[in-house]
């Protein structure tokens, strides 16, 4: 009899062991899953997501419109800037046709804003000379749509 009881006290341990290890092996295999389904979402759904709205902003075509040659002289005596301008804005078949029209008139008040200038306006404020002739070519449409301006050429004399 004396030999009987320990073995019920190691059968009732064992047991309380084995649902021990149990519960452990389930909060594991609880804490895995959840790991791994929040890896999912992360590296998965997430940067999906992030493609689609990337995706979603198209850049818009640009055009160019090239003015020519042109040569003025400058507000001081003896010197002349001979420029060709560039204007850029976006590709569109109702304002390429406005813009053809329009290029004389363009053309005019570019040839008005630069005879204003003198040697070093044209040297130091380039960019402010720019933005002017943006700012009068787009008053000449009928709605603003030149971006930027470019000078392929420049020659101060």
């Amino acid at each position: 009899m004396a030999t009987e009881k320990p073995e019920k006290k190691s059968e009732g341990q064992e047991t309380k062991k084995s649902k021990n290890k149990l519960i452990i092996i389930i909060i594991a295999i609880v804490v895995l899953l959840a790991s791994a389904a929040g890896s999912y979402y992360f590296f998965v759904i997430k940067a999906h997501s992030s493609k689609e709205t990337k995706k979603e902003e198209p850049k818009p075509e640009i055009s160019t419109f090239e003015l020519g040659s042109i040569v003025v002289n400058l507000a001081d005596q003896g010197h002349f800037l001979r420029v060709s301008p560039v204007l850029e804005y976006e590709k569109d078949e109702k304002m390429a046709e406005e813009v053809k029209t329009r290029k004389s008139e363009i053309i005019d008040q570019v040839i008005t804003i630069l005879r204003k200038k003198s040697v070093e306006n044209c040297s130091k404020s380039l960019e402010s000379i720019k933005e002017e002739i943006i700012a009068a070519a787009n008053k000449s449409m009928e709605e603003p749509v030149f971006k930027r301006l470019y000078f392929v050429e420049l020659l101060v004399q």
